[in-house]
């Protein structure tokens, strides 16, 4: 699909005239330089529109040619006497070619929405790629997109959300028409840029469809600050919450390292768990469990357990090492999280990095969980807030003298000791409170980075679709640190 990049000419031979077509003219130089996608020659975007299941007539030259000498159609750039299109113009294109002959206001409209796309496409197509392609050293680039992305926002900022919002829709239920797969689309948004730029036939047409309608809505999403339907929505209604419980979120675009799981689920793409994560105790497995209630859903076995490498009882140690080279023989991930204040725990562990048993992450918490995650006020308002849910008098907590406290284990002797409820902490009631405050303030004031226990869950989520044979052959750890290294 792919062809050198061309100069654009003058305005005037090429486009047909809408609110944008000054913008076209006027930043010609940098959206050349920072466009995503190449311009195609009239021929490559035939075998582009005709491959991608929309019916339109030609060879070398055809209908976009025909459209465009008729001022039906716009282009995007001249190569000595052959046009150039932006890959969006297919979106007029399909138009044009069920709706001949269209009328004026339709044209100028459809051109309009193509436009649009093509001026937000420098900024807002690699958030549906995930890479972006450079044209000059990285440095460079960045500076002239910044400069860009704050011009291409002044410029929606004087635009009616409203009249552009019923054109996502109209796009939304255009690409409904030439294909209905809903699901099928989502599953394939979250999938690869590289296994979704090879789709052919109407689903592929439909995925362009819906893809320059994603730019569209992300970027007056970000100009006003607001969320539009997301375009797998179409026809239909989906009652609350059953996004969620289909897709894992209500956004699953927005919302992809979630969906993911949810979605290979859906479609039966499981064959088992595809990471099993360690853990050393009741607090941080029922933290985990509050954050993701049916983990198997998503591929992850959660083992607690329960502490034993550190007591030393039932051969624990050895139970971890027999757990992990099953992982190894099923390539499945493992995930560990231990304490770092417990020299057992690193003793154990050390050990499995040194013969190699471990395939996936290690989570040291230092000093340990609780610490490692929270600050010291925030485990005391955390303690007294669920103190006074459960009736007793939280007061007696946030009154307590806690000088000196930076461990878990003082942390619960304290709490045992002052609060009303005379109890440990550790268990269900304390992971569920500690998870609960970690979901409504995801940073870490220690640090202002986002809480370790977070960055796991996400890394747990990724396990799925994550490359096993790579990560083996090319990563371990630093026994010492217990952070990720190269071989």
């Amino acid at each position: 699909m792919a062809v050198p990049e061309q100069q654009t000419m003058p305005t005037r031979t090429l486009r047909i005239d809408t609110d944008f077509t000054t913008y076209l003219k006027k930043w010609s130089t940098e959206i050349a330089a920072l466009r995503q996608n190449y311009l195609l020659s009239e021929s490559n975007f035939l075998s582009f529109a005709q491959e991608r299941g929309f019916p339109v007539k030609g060879v070398v030259y055809g209908e976009p040619g025909d459209f465009h000498r008729r001022q039906w159609l716009s282009a995007d750039g001249r190569r000595k006497s052959d046009l150039q299109f932006h890959p969006f113009r297919i979106y007029p294109l399909h138009l044009l070619s069920s709706n001949v002959p269209p009328a004026a206001a339709q044209v100028r409209k459809w051109n309009e929405t193509a436009d649009l796309a093509i001026l937000l496409e420098p900024i807002f197509w690699p958030m549906l790629t995930g890479h972006v392609r450079q044209s000059t050293p990285v440095r460079h680039d960045e500076k002239r997109r910044k400069s860009y992305h704050r011009k291409i926002l002044k410029l929606l900022q004087g635009l009616d959300p409203s009249v552009w919002e019923k054109v996502h829709e109209s796009l939304r239920r255009d690409a409904a028409w030439l294909d209905k797969n809903t699901e099928l689309y989502v599953l394939l948004r979250v999938c690869s840029w590289k296994q979704r730029e090879q789709l052919i036939g109407k689903i592929g047409g439909a995925l362009w469809l819906r893809h320059i309608a994603e730019v569209i809505r992300r970027a007056f999403e970000e100009a006003f600050d607001t969320h539009w339907l997301e375009e797998d929505r179409a026809f239909g209604h989906w009652p609350a919450g059953a996004r969620k419980h289909a897709f894992g979120s209500e956004r699953p675009l927005d919302d992809i390292m979630r969906s993911k799981p949810y979605l290979a689920y859906r479609f039966e793409l499981f064959t088992g768990s595809a990471l099993r994560w360690y853990v050393e105790g009741q607090t941080e497995y029922y933290a985990i469990l509050y954050i993701l209630p049916e983990p198997h859903r998503m591929g992850i076995e959660l083992i607690n357990l329960h502490g034993e490498i550190a007591s030393g009882r039932a051969n624990a140690a050895r139970k971890l090492e027999d757990m992990l080279k099953e992982d190894l023989s099923l390539r499945r991930f493992s995930a560990i999280s231990f304490d770092r204040d417990v020299l057992a725990n690193e003793k154990a562990v050390r050990r499995q990095i040194q013969q190699d048993h471990v395939v996936g992450s290690i989570a040291a918490n230092d000093p340990d969980f609780e610490f490692a995650n929270f600050s010291l006020l925030e485990l005391v308002a955390i303690a007294a807030s669920m103190d006074d849910r459960l009736g007793f008098n939280g007061d007696k907590v946030r009154q307590t003298d806690w000088t000196g406290v930076n461990r878990g284990r003082k942390f619960e002797e304290c709490y045992s000791k002052n609060s009303e409820r005379r109890t440990s902490l550790k268990g269900k009631e304390w992971g569920e409170a500690l998870a609960q405050h970690a979901l409504h303030n995801q940073q870490n004031p220690k640090t202002n980075t986002e809480r370790p226990l977070l960055r796991q869950i996400w890394a747990a989520l990724r396990g799925w679709d994550a490359n096993y044979d790579f990560q083996k052959a090319k990563y371990t750890f630093d026994p010492q640190t217990f952070v990720p290294q190269r071989r």
